[in-house]
């Protein structure tokens, strides 16, 4: 049996620009109450989306998203509200609540073309084609990308270009063409490391160590996962300290050294359920199940296999689903 590939990062990160707005002075008396109203109302607002974006890089979710549904009761700018809707979609996505992700992109999206707002709309072009590719339909997700791109390249926004090329990398990669891949991998690793952007160079080299896995240049791989892991760790991104750990146990059960495998996907597993990422632990779930599967221990296996393929089902990752069925039908036969 094939290991579970679990790391192909398809960014969910870029952040929308951080409106700032002027209000004019008032000059009658009942205009000017009436404007001390509409000023407090939108600090409120924005208190309570900065409260929710702290909430965020907690990995605090549900919190979140109750903290931006408040702010949006007192936002009457469109701009802010597509902004709040952008994290709202961000949300729901980390939480793998796909529909609920793509309402609230899509409705971003469309005060986003309102106001010609072409960040806004390559930001979320970019985080629906995430949600098509977890479907599996590459074609909808490698349009939205290729769409994208070509907006940060004409806006000068080099941080999502990277992001944007990366995740064009990841279409390829998925496809089997890694020749296409590791270029437009190699293209954003570039910029990311010109702009000082350690998130993305991480994830970067975690994909490219990813395409040397798959072609069997396992020192390869595990010298740029190794560089990596050691970032996300500076940085403290631990979503992405446990795709990498998961992806290093890859090597290590491609290898046969099953225990050392075991040992950093329990460790992945371990980070995923404290932050709440159902889609990494069920990666997690699947590659333990497949060591269990490897040494004899059929029921440990089993047990994994399901656990992973209910998580699965539950956001609709259809590749996956496939990937894990197919697993379980040879251990049971």
């Amino acid at each position: 049996m094939l290991p579970l590939i679990i790391g192909i990062v398809l960014g969910v990160g870029i952040s929308l620009i951080v409106f700032a707005f002027f209000y004019r002075k008032q000059s009658k008396i009942f205009e000017g109450i009436l404007s001390k109203y509409v000023q407090d109302t939108v600090v409120l607002a924005r208190g309570l989306k900065a409260e929710g974006e702290e909430a965020m890089d907690k990995y605090e979710w549900e919190r979140a998203i109750d903290l931006f549904q408040k702010s949006l009761t007192y936002i009457t700018d469109e701009k802010e509200k597509a902004s709040i809707l952008y994290l709202l979609g961000k949300c729901y996505h980390s939480l793998m609540n796909l529909d609920r992700a793509r309402d609230y992109y899509e409705k971003s999206l469309r005060i986003a073309k309102d106001f010609d707002d072409r960040e806004g709309i390559a930001a979320n072009m970019n985080n629906l084609a995430g949600i098509y590719y977890i479907r599996g339909d590459l074609d909808k997700a490698l349009e939205y990308l290729k769409e994208a791109l070509k907006i940060t390249r004409e806006i000068g926004n080099k941080e999502d270009e990277a992001r944007t090329l990366g995740n064009i990398g990841v279409i390829y990669q998925t496809r089997g063409d890694l020749d296409k891949a590791l270029e437009y991998h190699k293209e954003a690793l570039k910029i990311t490391r010109e702009i000082g952007n350690k998130e993305d160079e991480a994830r970067t080299l975690g994909n490219i160590g990813l395409i040397y896995l798959t072609r069997g240049d396992l020192d390869k791989a595990l010298e740029y996962l190794e560089e990596a892991l050691k970032i996300t760790r500076e940085i403290g991104n631990k979503e992405d300290e446990a795709r990498t750990l998961g992806n290093i146990g890859l090597i290590y059960q491609t290898r046969g050294d099953l225990d050392k495998a075991l040992e950093y996907h329990k460790e992945a597993l371990k980070i995923d359920k404290e932050i709440g990422n159902k889609e990494g632990e069920a990666q997690d779930l699947g590659n333990i199940g497949l060591i269990y599967a490897e040494r004899g221990e059929k029921d440990k296996a089993l047990n994994c296999l399901n656990q992973a393929l209910e998580i699965f089902k539950q956001i609709g990752a259809k590749r996956e689903i496939e990937i894990i069925e197919n697993n379980i039908r040879r251990l049971k036969d």
